[in-house]
């Protein structure tokens, strides 16, 4: 993982702790942020890929 850059965490307006990891030359991500207010609390998670190859013959939707 020495290629892996991760960002402290920060505190985000509602005062949630925030984690991000970004990993540049596997080009892959995850953030990942406590939800604090929530009944019960909870965490969000977001796994990013820049690795995903679209089958031949089909195209990707962008949104």
């Amino acid at each position: 993982m020495e290629d892996l850059e991760v960002l402290l965490p920060v505190l985000a307006r509602a005062r949630n702790v925030v984690l991000i990891a970004d990993n540049d030359g596997k080009r892959a991500g995850v953030h990942i942020a406590q939800m604090k207010k929530r009944n019960p609390p909870k965490l969000s998670l977001t796994v990013v890929s820049g690795c995903y190859q679209v089958p031949d013959g089909q195209e990707v939707e962008h949104f």
